[in-house]
């Protein structure tokens, strides 16, 4: 159960936040084919390496939608989870709806019998943001069946705000960012909470995310650290 937590944390983690008449300044898709993303533990420890490459980009009834190719391999390089998702942008807000990932076939790449069915609403950013913004909630519901014990996993992710704006470095590079702070509560038998800092930059979305536990230590982050453009 530890291991199949971990893994979604990272696929949900990778959510919180990265068209031709540029719909939205946050939308990274139309910029780059491709974003590759590092996770590291609280001791700086790398713990996976995410690439999103993008399969598809097009425009459906008046919104840019892009179809995103995802690998995830550990620290050693070895694929853990293949996986396809949908962004999207449509009156000037950029969209990842949590439960359009293939979820079935992410089970699939776990091995057994396993399947799982999600629903939610989607994470959304807006085109303009300002210190001081609140942003809507998003969350998700799994239920997950055919394994040994059946599972149900809820994830809320609410008190959205636009906290500063500040600069920050990573791999891909130095940045003026907004940082975004929320909060995530998971129940999956248990519930944990973690709040997270997320920083989102103009063309590129976001390019790091921190995660703190309930006392404020850190438990970890996520960083860009390349971009492929088209």
């Amino acid at each position: 159960m530890k291991n199949l937590l971990t893994i979604f944390g990272t696929l949900f983690l990778t959510l919180n936040l990265s068209a031709q008449d540029l719909c939205n300044t946050y939308f990274p898709f139309e910029h780059f084919q491709s974003m590759t993303y590092e996770d590291y533990d609280r001791r700086d420890r790398l713990q996976a390496t995410q690439t999103w490459k993008v399969t598809d980009l097009s425009t459906v009834n008046g919104a840019r939608v892009a179809a995103i190719h995802q690998v995830i391999k550990d620290e050693d390089g070895e694929v853990v989870v293949e996986t396809d998702f949908t962004a999207r942008c449509e009156n000037e807000t950029y969209y990842i709806s949590l439960e359009a990932f293939h979820l079935n076939e992410f089970a699939e790449s776990m091995g057994g019998d396993i399947e799982i069915e999600a629903t939610g609403n989607a994470m959304s950013l807006p085109d303009k943001l300002e210190v001081g913004m609140e942003l809507p909630d998003a969350n998700l519901n799994m239920e997950i069946v055919g394994g040994i014990i059946p599972m149900n996993i809820e994830v809320n992710i609410t008190d959205r705000k636009v906290e500063s704006k500040e600069e920050v470095t990573v791999p891909a590079g130095t940045f003026e960012a907004y940082k975004i702070t929320q909060e995530t509560a998971v129940r999956a038998g248990i519930r944990v909470t973690t709040t997270s800092h997320e920083y989102i930059v103009p063309e590129y979305g976001m390019v790091k995310s921190e995660n703190f536990n309930r006392r404020g230590r850190s438990q970890g982050y996520t960083q860009l650290v390349e971009v492929v453009r088209w």
